[in-house]
């Protein structure tokens, strides 16, 4: 391990690293000695380790485990089989489980033992990110109107298309930009409540960049990114007055729950001491739940859009499904979208959003029951990609089936798509109730895509995604093609 790190020294020496002070150059290497030197002192026993190059010029431009990771561990996981094993990260080793026993025992650790808070603040830096945010005991509530939601939707498709150019009768827009303005009008409603939703400025999410910076440096460079933006302060400026409004309101004997349906509401409901109720800590719990949201579902439509591009052969039976749907007119005509649940389970298991899932941070020395022990500092987590593409799980598992999930019974409502113990769950953590937020959202965009337009890629060669750390984000360089339908609008969802 030491090998590469004084080779550096010795060529620094040699040819004082293209004119860097050596000072500066033997200060890095030495830290670097010492980070892998705790790297593997820290190492999990009991389990196989898979190494990649640690090599000095990789590190200090973090271009192996910003660029690569998900790629190093769908291959581990190749090579290792359905076995719990370890990648070295930046900082850790990240442990990752496979077997069914090994992800339930992580799923079920306690806070104190495996820790998700210590896990997303070392990923996102929050004290410096996200306005001191803390996580939480914060529910988001499930009982938004479809009919607002949609009207969000509607809202946000015109907007962007406005402003896209025109391109041989069609408008072309960034695939990215158009989902993330259709998403952030729904989380304005949703999130910040009617007030609000016409008045709201999003911030540049710093925390993945500060993640890669050396801990020293993340209270420098997050704070300045923020500064330089100013748009952190501008919307706690914009949360904090309406916070403060709701508190005195109920100080007076106002009942809120009735009157606000929106997760300012619900944040200040779920606050019940005097130090979860002090303001700034109710802006960053209301900030971190919208810029979670934000940054996942619009990464999601994405890969839900170029999905139905690159199998066209599922746009019409949609078509079809959502009308007749429609025409039902039953209270949740969602419930009777039997193929789209089956095409966006099929679209997530594919096209998940980070190679991981389920992250946790060991603070104690852990125990699986596969046997591997894992010492206090390392990572934990569920290698959600490598799974999803396990041939012994899901037949020919690089085929996408639009129908793999899909019930034949559920139309007679005995059951909802077919899932198993490693299955994407709808249940995602930033939304409470699947079906009435996170999918929902998705759902209205969708319905209202394919009813409403025709569409595709301007440049199907053009490159799509991009791995930042173990993330899998979209280009926002890839242009979405829109046309209006001349047979669209049928989308009578009631409230």
């Amino acid at each position: 391990m030491l090998q590469e790190p004084v080779q550096v020294i010795f060529l620094a020496i040699k040819n004082r690293w293209h004119g860097m002070p050596f000072g500066v150059v033997a200060l890095i290497a030495f830290y670097r000695i010492f980070l892998i030197f705790n790297i593997y002192r820290n190492r999990p026993r009991n389990i196989p380790l898979k190494s990649t190059p640690y090599s000095f010029g990789k590190w200090f431009k973090n271009v192996e485990f910003i660029l690569h990771a998900p790629e190093v561990i769908l291959q581990a996981y190749g090579e290792i089989g359905n076995s719990t094993f370890a990648v070295p990260s930046l900082a850790e080793y990240q442990v990752l489980t496979c077997s069914e026993d090994d992800v339930k025992e992580l799923c079920n650790g306690s806070e104190d033992t495996l820790s998700f808070h210590t896990a997303m603040t070392d990923r996102l830096s929050h004290k410096y990110t996200i306005w001191d945010f803390e996580y939480g005991n914060v529910d988001p509530h499930d009982s938004i109107p479809s009919r607002a939601i949609k009207e969000r939707v509607k809202e946000g498709f015109a907007k962007k298309i406005a402003e896209g150019k025109k391109v041989g009768g069609w408008t072309s827009v960034s695939i990215f930009k158009f989902s993330k303005a259709v998403i952030e009008e729904v989380n304005a409603q949703v999130i910040l409540g009617t007030e609000l939703a016409n008045n709201h400025d999003y911030t540049v999410f710093a925390g993945e960049f500060a993640r890669q910076l050396s801990s020293f440096l993340t209270a420098i460079v997050a704070p300045a990114i923020m500064r330089f933006r100013g748009n952190m302060r501008k919307l706690a400026g914009y949360i904090g007055p309406v916070l403060e409004r709701r508190l005195r309101e109920e100080k007076d004997g106002v009942d809120l729950s009735k009157k606000y349906m929106d997760c300012i509401q619900w944040t200040v409901d779920s606050s019940r001491t005097a130090p979860q109720r002090e303001i700034n800590r109710l802006i960053a719990r209301v900030i971190g739940i919208l810029l979670a949201s934000s940054h996942q579902m619009s990464m999601s439509l994405v890969y839900d859009i170029c999905t139905l591009y690159d199998n066209p052969e599922y746009i019409e039976p949609l078509r079809k499904e959502i009308r007749e749907a429609l025409h039902n007119n039953s209270n949740d005509p969602f419930k009777e979208m039997h193929l789209l649940d089956s095409f966006l389970l099929e679209v997530a298991r594919l096209n998940p959003p980070d190679a991981l899932t389920v992250q946790r941070k060991v603070m104690k020395p852990f125990k699986l029951p596969s046997g591997a022990y894992i010492p206090a500092g390392n990572l934990v987590a569920v290698p959600m990609q490598a799974l999803a593409r396990n041939k012994d799980i899901y037949p020919d598992p690089d085929r996408f089936d639009g129908r793999r999930f899909f019930n034949a019974n559920a139309k007679k409502g005995e059951n909802g798509p077919v899932t198993k113990f490693t299955d994407v769950s709808y249940a995602y953590p930033y939304w409470g109730s699947p079906r009435k937020s996170w999918l929902q959202t998705i759902k209205q965009s969708l319905v209202h895509l394919l009813l409403n337009y025709d569409f595709k890629l301007e440049d199907e060669k053009a490159p799509r995604f991009y791995n930042w750390t173990t993330a899998i984000v979209p280009r926002f360089s890839t242009r979405l093609l829109l046309k209006k339908r001349e047979d669209g609008g049928l989308e009578g969802l009631k409230a």
